[in-house]
């Protein structure tokens, strides 16, 4: 938490401290080593401070790692709930619906949707969502049906309680836990996605500091100066990394049980 805590730090405050502008540089200064003549991390092959654009881009790539999870967190939760609390039958065509996106790998359904609505973070930020509606409808309905036979609802159905009813007083609060734990897994593969989206020219867009662009912009310049794309590439591991261990952290705290069938 205190990570998170100082990354969310970063994100609002560091464009104020960041000793660079976002794109400011220099055709002189390019392609420089760490720490010369006053650039941390060195500078890309436009001579602009790799430290000042690692500074800038959290903001950009933590927001294209959220957004799209609270936006499949919502949908996905009330897809799951109706699933859980209907019947067989549309318990059986909502979840086999779903399943037609499981055909794809997440990653190339995302490019496949981001590339037909056409390159910016908008549009990559709708491709994530989509592709993430699917696991937490999954995941939701999973609980909703293992709560079903539980002796409360069994009870709350019998007192005439619509479903509305039931499952914003019965069913919510005991599925809650096990959301967040997996809402918060799911944000380190979300940053790592659209940094891939970025990276094939199918989110932000130059000359915008965001971390997987800057891994596109690296790639001639690799050899010659690999501080340009490891700058980037570290950031996006160790973000990544920490909300995974966040969420494993959440699921001991929230006492939820394993769901890695799920995920």
């Amino acid at each position: 938490m205190a990570l998170v805590a100082l990354l969310l730090l970063v994100v609002l405050v560091g464009p104020w401290v960041a000793p660079y502008g976002e794109t400011t540089g220099s055709a002189a200064d390019r392609l420089m080593g760490f720490g010369q003549q006053g650039h941390l991390l060195g500078t890309d092959g436009q001579g602009r401070d790799i430290f000042s654009r690692l500074i800038f881009g959290a903001r950009l790539s933590l927001l294209t790692g959220i957004i799209p999870v609270l936006i499949a967190g919502t949908i996905g939760s009330v897809v799951g709930l109706c699933a859980g609390l209907s019947s067989r039958i549309v318990n059986t065509l909502i979840m086999r619906t779903l399943d037609v996106f499981y055909s794809f790998p997440s990653i190339l359904l995302a490019i496949g949707v981001a590339a037909a609505l056409g390159p910016s973070i908008k549009n990559a930020i709708i491709a994530l969502s989509i592709v993430l509606i699917p696991p937490v409808a999954r995941i939701v309905e999973a609980e909703v049906v293992a709560l079903r036979s539980a002796a409360f609802m069994r009870v709350a159905e019998c007192s005439g309680a619509s479903r509305v009813a039931i499952a914003v007083r019965h069913v919510v609060p005991n599925i809650r836990s096990a959301l967040v734990v997996y809402c918060t897994t799911l944000i380190g593969l979300t940053i790592v996605d659209a940094a891939g989206l970025s990276f094939l020219g199918l989110g932000a867009a130059p000359p915008t500091a965001e971390w997987g662009l800057m891994l596109n912009d690296a790639r001639d310049f690799f050899f010659r100066a690999p501080a340009v794309a490891l700058a980037p590439a570290v950031a996006i591991l160790v973000v990544a990394l920490l909300f995974n261990a966040l969420g494993d952290r959440l699921r001991v705290e929230l006492d939820v049980r394993d769901q890695g069938g799920h995920s």
